[in-house]
């Protein structure tokens, strides 16, 4: 390992390697650059239908990559005012973006069927309910479902067989019936899972299994 002064006067360590002679400044530079520039190219390449907070991230991440080649002399803009122009861009594109990530977050959401729910269960051989519990239901954008978790409840009777809490794993409301699977958790620490088609009300405020379903009774009615 070896050094040379550079025009400041400050030394500059040199490494030779294979017969190459290489400035660490020169290597940490492009390091840098590789650490910062290929998880933000990486990010924007894979955006597919962004939402605006995703495409905020990748207009300020190509806005930082461009600064960053510009600083350290590997893109060289032929005038200034190009240079000036990408950042003003830039800029403007974030601000913008900015407003529509704001306005998502405040805007009412457009799923009707989130909010709190009743859920009861009835096993077709019992006449006593195995689940009898409020559910509160949330929409998965990158799901697709409706999903949820119920309040937790006590039996007074140690030998009954009633549910004490319940996860809707999902459920696909549609037009004229849906579909649920539903998680239910009783006091011996075993849970069961129950699946079930539903028909919906024409006010979509409530859901009951199809009288052909072999095994359980399932209800959902929308709490006001």
């Amino acid at each position: 390992m070896s050094s040379r002064e550079t025009p400041s006067g400050r030394q500059d360590p040199r490494i030779k390697v294979g017969g190459y002679d290489l400035r660490l400044s020169e290597w940490a530079i492009l390091l840098m650059l590789i650490a910062i520039l290929v998880p933000a190219v990486n990010y924007n390449f894979h955006l597919h239908d962004p939402t605006p907070a995703q495409l905020l991230i990748g207009i300020f991440s190509s806005a930082i990559c461009l600064w960053i080649l510009d600083a350290v002399s590997m893109l060289r803009f032929r005038a200034p005012w190009v240079a000036h122009s990408i950042w003003v861009a830039g800029i403007a594109s974030i601000i913008g973006t900015s407003v529509g990530v704001y306005q998502g977050a405040f805007a009412e959401r457009k799923y009707p069927f989130e909010g709190a729910w009743n859920f009861t269960a009835l096993a077709k051989d019992s006449d006593s309910p195995i689940a009898e519990n409020s559910v509160v239901l949330i929409y998965s954008e990158n799901a697709g479902i409706y999903w949820g978790y119920s309040n937790l409840t006590r039996s007074d009777d140690a030998s009954a067989r009633k549910a004490i809490a319940v996860e809707i794993v999902d459920f696909v409301p549609q037009q004229e019936e849906g579909s649920l699977t539903a998680r239910l958790s009783f006091k011996d620490a075993q849970d069961v899972l129950i699946k079930g088609r539903l028909k919906r009300d024409k006010e979509g405020k409530r859901f009951a299994s199809d009288p052909t379903e072999p095994k359980y009774d399932l209800t959902l009615v929308r709490l006001r």
